[in-house]
């Protein structure tokens, strides 16, 4: 068992509607970890975990693999946190994602993973930059 971290370079939020259900997933891509290599993420926000039956929240493949592909892990969050995963991600930077796995194989199960920022202030909320259209000269 082991446990990796990373920082997240960025991401892109989804949210299906279909007739009889709809679901919110945040794909992260991180940062270059070598060569190249990225871990691209899918952070699936259901009210189950499609991995129960095999005791973890997800899967990471190609971890630790010796081609240059990006390493992929897919995981389960209970969909009552999007909005939490959401703020986290659109308000803070950096941003870093760590996950528990059971072996570093080519694929892994994961059973625990946490999103945490850098040592922050108290009122320190990163604002947004305001852009004029069109500027003011």
């Amino acid at each position: 068992m082991g446990t990796q971290t990373f920082e997240i370079e960025s991401y892109k939020v989804t949210i299906d509607q279909q007739l009889d259900s709809y679901t919110k997933s945040i794909k992260l891509l991180s940062t270059d970890q070598s060569h190249g290599i990225r871990f691209d993420v899918t952070l699936l926000f259901l009210v189950k975990n499609p991995y129960k039956s095999q005791g973890s929240i997800g899967q990471v493949v190609n971890f630790g693999g010796t081609n240059f592909d990006p390493i992929g892990l897919a995981l389960w969050i209970d969909i009552q946190n999007f909005e939490s995963f959401y703020q986290v991600m659109s308000s803070e930077k950096p941003v870093y994602l760590t996950f528990t796995y059971s072996s570093k194989e080519a694929i892994s199960e994961v059973t625990h993973v946490r999103l945490t920022t850098d040592k922050e202030m108290p009122g320190d909320f990163e604002q947004p930059k305001v852009v004029r259209i069109p500027p003011k000269l």
